[in-house]
């Protein structure tokens, strides 16, 4: 399986469109949140169905600076998923997600304390027995790792979704909303990955085979 995994996109139409014209044979796209910038939420819904044109299913959760509205939202028809505290399965993979960020001093669009993101991840694979195939998106990374980290070298991340990822061990963790933390880190066998912000031109492949796990970053 060839995932597409794009975040902080902040309603760059541009580099969405050069996106959509350059991926070929990929088999899903994850969209790990900030899809738009404070809104609209027409903006947002416009990205994902943007993305659609690509040909394959759309998995996503919003980000910090979508609309709240934007947590309930999808797209069935259009294969748009919304993976915010819930699964949904693909091929022999299950992916779950979690949306927004934890409180900041910015108070953005959508924010959660580290009790509400941990019922959120909870929530999303109650119904989950077996998490050896489990993909988890989380737009907020994981406390003390590579990718949560800002200027001066302050980590910023999530301690839920650091204790999430400790505890289950998902295959794979696809995140985002830091910008300057692009690249790859690794929690026991959990591959994890920021990106980097679509908005700047940055993107990832990730090929999943079984329980092997390759990670690619790219750049348009």
């Amino acid at each position: 399986m060839k995932i597409l995994a794009i975040t902080d996109i902040h309603s760059s139409i541009v580099n969405v469109k050069k996106l959509v014209n350059t991926i070929h044979h990929i088999d899903l796209i994850a969209v790990i949140g900030d899809i738009s910038h404070f809104g609209p939420f027409k903006r947002a819904i416009q990205i994902l169905r943007l993305l659609t044109r690509i040909g394959v299913p759309v998995f996503f959760v919003p980000g910090n600076c979508d609309p709240p509205s934007l947590l309930q939202w999808e797209d069935l028809e259009q294969n748009i998923f919304n993976l915010h505290g819930r699964n949904r399965k693909f091929r022999e993979f299950f992916f779950a997600g979690v949306g927004g960020s934890i409180i900041s001093p910015f108070r953005t669009l959508i924010e959660f304390s580290e009790e509400e993101y941990s019922k959120i991840l909870n929530n999303a694979i109650r119904h989950l027995d077996d998490l050896s195939k489990l993909i988890l998106i989380a737009h907020n990374p994981p406390y003390n790792t590579r990718l949560d980290l800002i200027r001066n070298n302050i980590h910023v991340g999530s301690l839920s979704v650091r204790k999430f990822v400790e505890e289950k061990q998902p295959l794979l963790l696809v995140t985002g909303h830091i910008h300057e933390s692009r690249g790859v880190d690794q929690i026991g066998r959990t591959k994890m990955v920021n990106p980097g912000p679509l908005k700047w031109g940055y993107y990832a492949l990730v090929n999943v085979n079984d329980e092997k796990v390759d990670i690619f970053l790219e750049k348009i």
